[in-house]
């Protein structure tokens, strides 16, 4: 892989992963109208790396918190108190939701990569109903309220579960699908975004462990190590990787930052344009 083409990849993993514009529908029509070559699933696997490593320092004091509440999840008492506990237990809920439907949604990935129109319709879709979720939610999308224990029961947790593992399929956006749900439940914007980046952590974390799986099934490992070219081919992709991953990496936080900003403001009318745009490319030019 080239230099040119890793730079390009963790460019578009790092902006598409946390914006609700699909980065896997990204991924899968780039190689249609750039001339960059498919890197496979382990440069995949290492450009979620990058994206991992951006939620892990934007949101570190957070995380951190709430790591060392894991132990009292489950003690209502202190949950009256603390306002991190039922947010906890509402993450952890709707990430277990999420992965026990992406197994019933999973064989529909490749299907969809096969017909663009397909994808292209998910693209529009989706960015309507995004736009719909926020213009018809009933609380203020300038609320500064953080109150998602008080709101986000485990029923509208399912709900959200749900909607994130339909991002399976390319065009659907983990991040506008999760956001679509939040705001159809009437979070505010600021609720709803913190809440989708932070989901992402466990299913970036998720979808390496399937990706990783995927790559190494029909990997002769012992095959691997007595092979010369093999070492030199390793040794090639070593630099575009780290590349890579530095890009998805800052990109990522910069994504983040940036859009928790925009969709306060402005809401998802940009970006549902956007998903038109890229959806009409689609289905006319592929």
């Amino acid at each position: 892989m080239s230099y040119f083409s890793a730079f390009i990849y963790g460019l578009i993993q790092g902006l598409t992963e946390f914006l609700p514009v699909s980065s896997s529908g990204h991924l899968a029509i780039l190689p249609h109208i750039l001339s960059v070559e498919d890197p496979g699933v382990f440069f995949d696997i290492l450009m979620h790396v990058g994206t991992a490593l951006s939620v892990i320092v934007y949101y570190w004091a957070w995380l951190k918190r709430l790591f060392f509440k894991l132990p009292f999840i489950f003690v209502n008492k202190m949950s009256y108190r603390d306002k991190d506990l039922p947010f906890l237990r509402n993450c952890i809920f709707t990430t277990l939701v999420t992965v026990g439907f992406v197994f019933f949604f999973q064989e529909g990935n490749g299907f969809v990569r096969a017909h663009p129109k397909i994808m292209a319709f998910n693209f529009a879709f989706f960015g309507l109903l995004l736009f719909l979720a926020d213009k018809y939610c009933t609380l203020s999308p300038f609320s500064e309220g953080f109150q998602t224990e008080k709101r986000l029961l485990l029923k509208k947790g399912f709900v959200i579960g749900l909607a994130q593992a339909l991002a399976v399929f390319p065009g659907v956006s983990r991040s506008g699908a999760t956001l679509t749900a939040a705001r159809f439940m009437n979070l505010s914007r600021a609720e709803a975004t913190h809440f989708s980046f932070l989901l992402s952590l466990p299913m970036i974390f998720a979808g390496l462990v399937m990706k990783g799986r995927e790559f190494f099934k029909g990997v002769d490992i012992e095959g691997l190590l007595k092979s010369e070219k093999m070492y030199s081919e390793i040794l090639s992709m070593v630099g575009p990787s780290l590349l890579g991953i530095f890009v998805s990496f800052v990109v990522g936080i910069a994504a983040i930052h940036f859009f928790i900003k925009i969709f306060q403001r402005m809401g998802p009318w940009v970006f549902m344009v956007y998903r038109f745009f890229i959806a009409t490319l689609l289905f006319y030019y592929l």
